[in-house]
């Protein structure tokens, strides 16, 4: 069927010939990944193995979702996590596409297409260059950054911190300036440092510590953070982890305060 002979016999035994080795160094691969799969295929019925796909605009460092994906890890070491970067609605189409398992995204988007439900709520910080004359306070109202030079990242979070400021100060009646910028976190951090401009940042993300970077919480402003998935999602690592973020969801809204002291 081959055409071409794969060993030959002789008195001492079969020898591969050179048509064989190339075929069984071709074909050895194959059967070593159809046995992975079969293994796998019954280790993701009991979501003992197997992949978890989730896109996010929620900081990892600390908070709520680096604590989810702490304990996610140390139960679950088997599961691999992929964590994706995103816009919040970019990374919902992907959900509805099956490109993503999850999104965890902010305010508690609603559609027929997909599923979601609130975990927690982050307050709201600005982040200071120190020497402002805004720093040395503990709370700051809304309505005082009007005038103010806002930095953003370009790429995710950033446009969603854009369109927030956007929103928030025009309801006041202000008309920001927004300063985007092509840079990563700590870069822009630095520049707040260096007294470039001001940002907004919340909880989980005042956890890191930036050189001459004051946090001070806006008063009464808070960000709701949502899970978004589709309900045709199969995945049976999907349904633990949605159990294991409900249950923690549920911790942490009964304990009084998950604010970590923003204080240099």
């Amino acid at each position: 069927m081959l055409g071409a002979s794969l060993f030959e016999r002789t008195r001492e035994g079969a020898r591969l010939t050179y048509a064989g080795s190339r075929f069984l160094r071709d074909i050895r691969p194959i059967f070593t990944r159809l046995d992975s799969a079969i293994r796998a295929v019954r280790a993701a019925g009991l979501a003992a193995e197997g992949c978890i796909r989730i896109g996010t605009v929620a900081a990892i460092s600390g908070g709520f979702l680096g604590e989810l994906l702490r304990d996610w890890h140390a139960a679950h070491g088997e599961v691999a996590i992929e964590i994706q970067a995103g816009l919040a609605q970019e990374n919902i189409g992907l959900v509805v596409a099956r490109q993503l398992d999850l999104a965890i995204v902010t305010g508690a988007p609603s559609s027929p297409e997909y599923e979601t439900e609130t975990l927690w709520f982050e307050d709201v910080f600005a982040a200071l260059p120190s020497e402002h004359a805004l720093a040395s306070r503990e709370e700051l109202e809304l309505n005082e950054f009007q005038g103010q030079r806002f930095l953003v990242m370009r790429h995710p979070p950033g446009p969603d911190v854009y369109d927030w400021i956007i929103r928030r100060l025009s309801d006041l009646g202000s008309s920001p300036v927004v300063d985007e910028q092509s840079i990563g976190r700590e870069t822009l951090l630095s520049l707040v440092g260096l007294g470039f401009g001001v940002t907004f940042a919340s909880t989980a993300e005042t956890a890191i510590r930036y050189p001459n970077v004051s946090f001070v919480q806006v008063r009464g402003e808070q960000l709701p953070f949502s899970m978004v998935w589709s309900a045709a999602n199969d995945n049976p690592a999907l349904r633990r982890f949605l159990s294991d973020a409900r249950a923690l969801s549920r911790r942490w809204s009964a304990e009084p305060s998950r604010t970590p002291d923003p204080s240099p």
